[in-house]
């Protein structure tokens, strides 16, 4: 998974930013990503893993900046965390503000 974004002169500059499920052959990676917001600004990248797979993650940037549902996420610096688990072929994921609050749901 990569964050893909322009420099200041124009040309693409590509982050790593985390491998997704590697474990579960024949299908790997990441099948959906999303990005959500929370209240204070902070970036969260939400996957179904592995490729239309059985998990739902989050990526966050660190495991002590984490206070409750504050998830952050700084270039090349993400965490992966899995916040559920089993699904039977996963394939979309979504982050929308439903409730009107300042954070998306997931």
């Amino acid at each position: 998974m990569f964050l893909l974004d322009r420099g200041e002169t124009g040309k693409w500059i590509r982050t790593k930013l985390g491998s997704g499920n590697q474990q579960s052959a024949p299908n790997k990676g990441a099948s959906e990503v999303k990005i959500g917001w929370l209240e204070s600004a902070f970036r969260y990248i939400a996957t179904i893993e592995p490729w239309h797979g059985n998990q739902v993650v989050v990526y966050t940037r660190n495991a002590t900046s984490y206070p409750g549902a504050r998830l952050l996420v700084e270039r090349g610096e993400a965490i992966r965390r899995v916040i559920a688990e089993p699904l039977q072929w996963g394939h979309a994921v979504w982050c929308a503000n439903l409730d009107r609050d300042k954070d998306d749901e997931l």
